[in-house]
Parts: C-alpha cells; structure tokens; sequence
C-alpha cells in the first residue's frame, strides 16, 4: 500500500506539470469522426483504444477478436468516459471528457507508450445541456442539436451578440480536464488490468461567459434542491454553504458504453458485503446497481441528494462489478470488471492547490455515496461503470486568500480475465475490497 501512496504521489506531481506548462490551444472544440481510435494499449489479446478527437475518450474495447464499442457506442456523448454535473444547476451544467455533441470533439494532446496514455490538461467542454437547455447563441463552429432556435438563438438570460470568441467562449468551461490510463501489472494473475486518472481543476473564475449562462435569471439554476448547507468537509477551514457559482451536489461517472449486438456477456456479478459471489442475469431492460459507500453524515447536508450509494436505490456490496459471459467464475471465458478502489484519488476527492505553484494546500473527503452500475441505456446500447456523488467544489473568488483552486479526481479500474482471477487481483494486488 505504501508504494501505490508513493504512485498516487508521483501521478499528481505528473498532473500538476500538465497543469502548470499547459500552453495556449485553439477552440476547446471540433468537428471531427469519433470513430477514428488514435492511440491504444493492448496486452494479453485486449486491446483499449482512445481517440485523441474527442479527449482521449474510449471508443476501442476488443474482446476475442470483437470491439464492442461501434456504431452506437462510438459518439461523443457515449463512449467510455468521465463527467460531472450538479443539482444547483440542475445537471445542465455539464463538463464532458469528449466534447459538445456527438460530433463536435474536443481536440487533445496525448502523451503514450505500449503501457501509458496521458491526456495531457486541457480547458473542458461543456455538453449541449442534453436536449433541455439551449445555452449556445454561436453555432460558428458547428451545429448545436436544438432545431426550434431559429439556427441561432438560446434560452440563457445574457446577451452574447457581440460576444468574442463565439461558440468557443459559451462552450468552454471554467474547469481543465487531465487524465491517463496505464496498464497495471497483475502478480496473482497475470490478466490485463488497466487503471484510469481523471482530474477536473476549476481554474477559471465565476465571471467568464460560459458559468454566467447558469447563473443569475437561467432557468436551470435551482437554489433549492441544489442547496448544501456546507461543502468543505473538512478543509478548507470554516462553512461554505452553496453560492451561484459553486458546483454544489455533484454527480460524477466514470463510464464504458457497448453496443449489445456485440456484447457477450449475459450475467453480472458482484461479491456481498459477507464475502459471498451474487448473480443477476442481463436480460429485458436490466438494471443492476450495487452501493459500495455511504457517508450519511455527508448526504444529509444536502437538499435533495442523488440517492447513489444507498441501499434502498441498491444493492449493498464490495467495490468490484463483473460482467460474464456464462455463470462460471472460473474457465476461460474472459469477463469485464469495473473496480472503483479506495484509492488516495478516491477517498480524498478533492484538492486544493496552490495557483501559481500547484503544490498542495489541502485534501478533502466530500464523497457522500458511491455506486457500481450495469444497465441497459437504449435497445442497442450498455452502459458499465462507476458513479460517485460529493458534496460540491469552492470557487475562485472564495479561494481568493488561499490563493487556491480546487480539483476534483476519480480514480477507476478495468480489468479483463475470469470472475476469479479478477477478485483475487483486486483483493491481492490492489487495494482490496
């Protein structure tokens, strides 16, 4: 455990580089074909893909000969990817890993080797508000996917007529984006583990265009479901109960989508808290959700808390999800799992940083529940992954005397073999479960 503390450590440091020697970029988004895979790892006969289109996204998981991401996995809004949200705006403000629509990408530099893709940090799109808010006036570098404005026009209560920078300056979001994947070393067995990083870092403050579109007057910002009567858990010192700008209630998911016509597996499988292999099967309209962590101290800060991570909305059960192609939990038919560890990323999921050096001021736990999820989204597409829910981020301008910004991070595992091989690697060789 102390060497993967040490790891965490070095990663940051990485992050903090990125962050630091990030120059200036073109627009935070492009046209371009998310199918296109730029980048991948493979070992053991799995190979992971990236595109570096879309923000170092998966769009490239091949099993046995199969990529199970195509056509109605390979989007930008799909794929396999990270984002957050939050209740204080009503989940409609929304930075995206990948990009603004299904087509307009976000453009990345990626850094890689046979054993590590790092997306090197870069300013992070919003989405286009899932179809329920319209906050693009500019459509110059591509087309929004609302067709009753006129071709040009939104529902955010500022004037942007004349603003510079266009659809560049309404999409571009107040937070930075850095992520890797690395191909991790299995020792009980030796099976293809690959582990991903993410971090969002709030580096822009509260008075450029892209937050004012929620802000005072938008009718997605919702003060009362979105009210937390104190974010910091314990650090930054003092109570900080939601502002305006505030992320105040956040939801983030760490995500691979499939298509099902190209899916093998048929059950899902999750270990109890007593230690014991469950079981459902993945047929009809399958939803299997397990709860791996609550913080009721937490959760009841919030108004109106998102219910990930408690046993009424799941299944109680340890940190790891699998999916398999038969019930065996040995042979050699190759199953997926989703493990979401207790990682230093994880149990501190926030940092706060010095702005002009990076370095550290302060960590803290606002994870409030966290969730492993298997479900049928549509008719042709799965959706597998992790989603965890914290308490919220501070902004700039209530950083301004700690010369601070925040960063949120998430830190999630996919590792390939039998149902066995997988829970022994967690349990031996990672962090446990």
């Amino acid at each position: 455990m102390i060497q993967k503390d040490i790891k965490d450590y070095l990663i940051t440091a990485l992050t903090m580089a990125c962050l630091l020697g990030q120059i200036g970029r073109g627009a935070v988004i492009a046209p371009s074909n998310p199918t296109v895979t730029t980048h991948s790892i493979t070992y053991n006969n799995i190979t992971l893909g990236i595109t570096s289109y879309g923000g170092g996204a998966i769009n490239q998981i091949i099993v046995g000969g199969t990529d199970l991401m195509g056509p109605n996995a390979d989007m930008y809004g799909r794929m396999g990817q990270s984002s957050i949200r939050d209740r204080l705006h009503s989940d409609r403000y929304n930075p995206t890993q990948a990009g603004f629509n299904e087509t307009l990408g976000t453009p990345s530099t990626i850094i890689a080797n046979s054993s590590v893709m790092a997306i090197q940090s870069r300013p992070c799109a919003l989405w286009h508000g899932d179809g329920l808010y319209d906050f693009t006036r500019w459509e110059n570098i591509g087309a929004d996917p609302y067709t009753n404005d006129n071709g040009n026009s939104d529902t955010d209560p500022i004037d942007e007529e004349n603003l510079p920078g266009k659809q560049d300056a309404e999409v571009k979001s107040e937070f930075d984006y850095w992520g890797r994947y690395e191909r991790v070393q299995g020792i009980t067995y030796d099976i293809p583990i690959f582990r991903h990083m993410f971090t969002y870092s709030l580096v822009r403050g509260p008075s450029g265009e892209c937050f004012r579109q929620f802000g005072p007057g938008a009718t997605v910002l919702d003060p009362v479901n979105g009210s937390v009567t104190d974010i910091s858990n314990t650090n930054p010192s003092g109570s900080h109960p939601d502002l305006t700008y505030y992320l105040s209630n956040i939801s983030c998911s760490m995500a691979v989508r499939f298509d099902t016509d190209r899916s093998p597996f048929t059950v899902t499988r999750w270990i109890d808290n007593n230690g014991n292999w469950q079981m459902a099967d993945r047929s009809g309209n399958w939803l299997n959700v397990v709860n791996v962590y609550n913080n009721q101290t937490l959760r009841n800060r919030t108004a109106d808390d998102y219910g990930t991570g408690l046993e009424s909305y799941g299944t109680p059960g340890k940190r790891l999800l699998i999916l398999a192609q038969n019930q065996d939990i040995g042979g050699n038919k190759m199953a997926i799992g989703c493990y979401y560890p207790a990682s230093g990323f994880n149990n501190t999921c926030i940092v706060g940083r010095n702005r002009s050096t990076g370095a550290v001021l302060y960590t803290d736990d606002r994870v409030y529940g966290a969730e492993l999820r298997d479900s049928l989204r549509t008719s042709t597409l799965e959706w597998f992954g992790a989603r965890f829910v914290a308490t919220g981020m501070l902004h700039l301008v209530t950083l301004e005397s700690l010369n601070a910004y925040e960063e949120f991070r998430g830190d999630v595992y996919f590792l390939f073999g039998n149902p066995t091989q997988i829970r022994q690697v967690c349990e031996n060789d990672l962090w446990g479960l």
